[in-house]
């Protein structure tokens, strides 16, 4: 639909918002036991003997265990997968599994829900495992292709939906010697698929808004997964909200933290995903199992110097794009390093130059990363004679995943500290080199529970502990899609090291995707044995119950930093101990939706199994009520631990409560003698203990934890506005009050500062992300253009920055396709009683005009949509000095017509709407209507454009139709100041108005005392008689 479409739909009775369609990208055999679903499918959840090798069962063990007549393995459960669509004829989404056992289907045998029926729906079809499926992807837009199909032809989707609930099996790995067996978490629930995602990196959010409200509607669903991107602003997406209804109508959802990509190349403080309340986050670990690797053993005449670990048996793992051994190299292959290998730091050169000829002759040969491409490498040693390559990391770190494309032998990765063993070895052995051999594929061993390098880290931007939990998402070993589209290249990338396409196909894969599934059927497994916990009681229980044992960093395997809260949340998942914990936390749709930082809302207060507060100076509080799992009255101890250990207190430390009862506890925090810091986290832990004269045992509670993140914010004065309006109405004086806050702790001063520039945000509205209007060039005919109003306070003002927020009206397109040459306009208008005093076609006297395309200086395109634009006027070199005054800004791109069947053209530019707007109101203008004026759009509903312009504006005296009291003030720790603007009339006419830029500076007192200056805040007084 059209912006203008788009707007009139939103103020229709019973919808909350309209937004632009956008694309989110996505974000076993052995973590089934790793997190103690195993013991859930025995009833037995009691620690065993000899856990601690974590090897898997064979199949007759396994099919031994899930055929136990007692236990929890997701019977009655029904787990709905929002993703790329599965395939249909995998062993691991049969109705009846390898063992014989049938999934029992809770509509009746042969029953279905949702697009069952539709020829080629599936090559499968449905049956009494998977009974319902969902292609959304054409329900919501039906120029998307394939047309009705549910079949996966990507992997992810069908990798999600057979880790979460896929049937217990025996699965043949390419390259493999033996089958390996696998199974879902809940591997008997029942499966729903809503296909989403038309390739790994496009998924819609309507059709995943579409997916979760059906599954409300469906009234079946127990637990949603959805391992796809986006969820920062959960009050203003339409996706988070799907989910908050989800949750209402008793739906878990488990989402995905997010991966490191394209658009985050590291994981970095603040960047993940999935930051609802009502969702649990989950992060991605290691379990025992790693990626599958060729094993190398080196024999070298110089004995090795006691570290026969780094020599024998040593993973190899083969790079993407590089053929792999047809058969294994026998111990008397003869291995040479090269002669310039140096993988000691980052510096070295190693094979980026080319080699003499024959020097690794019928050979494998060791080379060092660095500097160049793996490629170059590779194709350096086979032209030097070398059979196959192992290149040898030149940093600490777990395998990263990476590509020799181009390379005619094999290529193999090696960790640093093998490789310098191994090199000192060779190197010892001088040109005799030594020998190796490299077995045939197997999977090879990893730390567990370290933290996956690719895994996004919090703190969310409001007081709400993201991740949450964290699950086993690297190398994850489940089925895969059975066919591939030919237009989908990325698919034929994930296919390259799997088995043949095949229904039996499986593949290893990584990401918090695959982490997600684990939670998911987690939750399914707690529900089917709790059916009376609600989804915010099996979050709480997860949370608090995961383990949190030896997680440490990624990469920081040699020094073994433990990861915080922000990377992994509060641990590890076990879902066999959160079966048994003995109290969990409820909260409410109602109390998570006036949760709303936006509207004055405290997520900090909300009834969750975590606490974290970024204002917590001098000291913060937070209450917290628990529900009573157990059959019996019980008393509990509480303690405090890590760093705020000493500094956490909780009323009461003791208490009892009845069974099925509620108790109410409060944490208090003293922040005191902290050293204030907005960016660093004081982290702790709260433990609660069931105290009982009986030896822990599988009725009683293991021991429970809350995550305590709280940063000291250093002293500072916010003001309540930068604009202050008064309305004189005819008298004599009017006044209006600006409140400075000092949220930090320490004492804070502040004064009228008459000299000297400060920047000041002439507009800044953020966007709505609801509804926008049409402001376009086209190229063919047909332009309409918006117009905002803004105010220079003083003379001399120079502009730094424009930035605008839109979308493009055809969801598929971004202002970023149509590349560097995209002409971009910006106007600046004086005011002509309340509209502009020109427009860009009719007219143009602007007051300033740039013209520009997405490749000029200080020119940014991008955002969420693909469709902001910025320009940098310091980058582009543009000096823009506006006098005092009341200015519109206009911005337009230029884009092709291609009109559809109507005639309509469908790339139109929308600039979103903003709630931060003043009484002056947008107004638009269509030029191809000859005599038309700028107007106020008719269905307009908010009283701005998404805009921000930054300025650098010179401070002043106040005018003498303006004072200020006090002048100067003092605001100590946690406190706020009043400042009183007074106009007065004298000297004005009647219905005159003025405008004056204020400037108040600001300074830290320190204990010395001594004031530290800080920042200068502008303060826009608008007057009006």
């Amino acid at each position: 639909m059209t912006g203008e479409e788009a707007a009139r739909v939103a103020k229709l009775p019973g919808v909350a918002r309209v937004e632009p369609v956008r694309q989110e990208a996505v974000s076993d055999d052995v973590s089934t036991k790793f997190i103690g679903a195993h013991r859930l499918w025995t009833a037995s959840s009691r620690p065993l003997p000899g856990d601690a090798t974590f090897t898997f069962p064979t199949l007759q063990d396994l099919f031994g265990t899930l055929q136990t007549p007692s236990g929890f393995k997701g019977d009655g459960v029904v787990v709905g997968d929002i993703d790329t669509g599965y395939n249909s004829l995998s062993p691991s989404f049969q109705a009846t599994d390898a063992s014989g056992y049938t999934i029992t289907n809770p509509l009746g045998s042969g029953k279905y829900l949702g697009d069952c029926a539709v020829a080629g729906i599936s090559l499968g079809g449905c049956n009494d495992k998977v009974i319902g499926v969902y292609d959304k992807i054409h329900a919501t837009d039906p120029t998307q292709l394939p047309f009705f199909s549910v079949e996966d032809y990507q992997g992810h989707g069908s990798h999600t939906a057979s880790t979460a609930a896929g049937n217990a099996r025996s699965a043949q790995v390419d390259g493999f010697t033996s089958p390996t067996n696998i199974s879902g978490i809940a591997p008997h629930a029942n499966l729903m698929v809503f296909f989403v995602c038309e390739n790994p990196k496009s998924c819609g959010n309507d059709a995943s808004a579409a997916a979760a409200e059906q599954a409300i509607k469906d009234g079946l669903v127990h637990v949603l997964n959805f391992s796809i991107g986006g969820g920062s602003q959960p009050w203003d997406d339409s996706v988070s909200q799907a989910f908050l209804a989800a949750e209402g109508a008793g739906i878990f959802v488990a989402a995905a933290a997010g991966n490191t990509g394209d658009s985050i190349p590291i994981a970095v403080p603040g960047s993940a995903n999935h930051l609802e309340p009502w969702t649990l986050g989950v992060a991605a670990t290691t379990d025992t199992g790693g990626s599958p690797a060729n094993f190398l053993s080196l024999t070298s005449p110089v004995t090795p110097p006691g570290n026969e670990a780094n020599t024998q048996n040593v993973p190899a793992y083969l790079m993407d794009s590089t053929p792999p051994l047809t058969a294994a190299l026998p111990n008397s292959t003869p291995y040479l390093l090269s002669p310039t290998f140096k993988n000691a730091d980052t510096t070295g050169s190693d094979g980026c130059a080319p080699f003499p000829a024959n020097t690794f002759k019928n050979a494998v040969a060791l080379l060092s990363r660095g500097t160049c491409n793996f490629s170059v490498k590779a194709v350096n040693a086979a032209t030097a004679g070398a059979i196959a390559a192992v290149i040898a990391d030149n940093r600490p770190e777990a395998y990263p995943g990476l590509n020799a494309a181009g390379s005619s032998i094999p290529v193999f990765y090696l960790g640093q500290q093998q490789g310098a063993v191994q090199a000192r070895l060779l190197q010892g052995a001088g040109s005799v080199g030594g020998t190796v051999s490299l077995s045939l594929l197997a999977r090879a061993p990893q730390v567990p529970d370290v933290l996956a390098n690719f895994s996004l880290w919090g703190p969310a931007s409001f007081d709400v502990l993201k991740p949450e939990i964290a699950a086993p998402g690297v190398a994850v070993l489940a089925a895969f899609n059975n066919q591939v589209r030919d237009t989908d290249t990325k698919s034929k990338t994930y296919l390259q090291e799997l088995s043949p396409q095949t229904p039996e196909t499986v593949g290893f894969d990584s990401g918090t995707s695959m982490a997600t599934p684990h939670i998911t059927g987690s939750a399914a497994l707690l529900m089917g044995l709790h059916p009376d916990w609600t989804p915010m009681e099996v979050k709480s229980a997860l949370m608090m119950t995961a383990s949190e044992a030896n997680l440490i960093n990624a990469n920081d395997l040699s020094a073994v930093v433990p990861a915080d809260y922000f990377k992994r949340g509060a641990g590890r998942v076990q879902v066999d101990v959160a079966s048994r914990a003995g109290l969990v936390l409820n909260e409410t749709v109602e109390n998570m939706q006036n949760a709303n930082p936006a509207k004055g809302g405290d997520p900090s207060t909300l009834n969750l199994a975590s606490l974290q507060k970024a204002g917590c100076a001098v000291q913060c509080r937070f209450t917290r009520t628990f529900h009573s799992t157990l059959s019996s009255s019980s008393t509990w101890t509480t303690w405090a631990t890590g760093e705020l250990g000493n500094r956490i207190s909780v009323t009461p430390a003791q208490f009892s409560v009845p069974a099925g009862g509620e108790v109410s506890l409060t944490f208090t925090v003293n922040t005191k003698s902290l050293t204030p810091d907005d960016t660093k986290y004081h982290f702790g832990e709260v433990q609660l203990s069931q105290t009982a004269d009986l030896p822990q045992a599988f009725y009683v509670s293991p021991t429970l934890h809350i995550p305590l993140a709280v940063a000291v914010p250093t002293p500072t004065l916010l003001a309540s506005t930068n604009k202050i309006a008064i309305s004189l109405n005819g008298q004599p004086s009017g006044s209006a009050n600006l409140n400075l806050t000092n949220p930090g702790d320490g004492t804070m001063l502040f004064n009228t500062q008459t000299a000297g520039a400060v920047a000041f945000a002439a507009m800044k509205q953020p966007a709505l992300i609801q509804s926008g209007y049409n402001s376009t060039h086209v190229l063919a005919s047909g332009n309409y253009y918006m117009a905002d109003d803004f105010t220079i306070p003083s003379d001399g003002t120079a502009l730094t920055q424009i930035s605008v927020d839109g979308f493009v009206n055809s969801g598929a397109q971004k202002l970023t396709d149509f590349g560097s040459s995209l002409g971009l306009h910006w106007r600046i208008y004086a005011d002509n009683q309340g509209v502009p005093a020109g427009n860009p076609d009719n007219n143009d006297n602007a007051v300033w005009k740039y013209d520009a395309t997405a490749a000029s200086a200080g020119v940014t395109v991008g955002g969420a949509y693909g469709s902001s634009f910025v320009l940098n006027l310091t980058a582009a070199k543009l000096n823009t000095v506006l006098p005092k005054g009341h200015y519109w800004l206009v911005v337009y791109p230029d884009l092709p017509c291609n009109a559809n069947s109507n005639g309509k053209c469908t790339f139109v530019w929308n600039w979103f709407t903003s709630n931060a707007g003043d009484a002056t109101l947008p107004v638009q203008v269509n030029t191809t209507n000859s005599g038309s004026s700028w107007s106020v759009p008719s269905d307009l509903k908010q009283n701005g454009l998404a805009a921000t312009i930054t300025t650098q504006a010179g401070c002043s005296a106040p005018p003498a139709w303006l004072s200020i009291a006090p002048g100067s003030g003092v605001a100590p720790s946690a406190s706020t100041a009043q400042v009183k603007f007074t106009a007065t009339s004298a000297g004005f006419a009647p219905q005159a108005s003025a405008s004056a830029l204020v400037c108040l500076g600001t300074g830290y007192q320190n204990d010395f005392p001594l004031v530290l200056p800080r920042a200068t805040i502008p303060v826009l007084v608008n007057a009006s008689n």
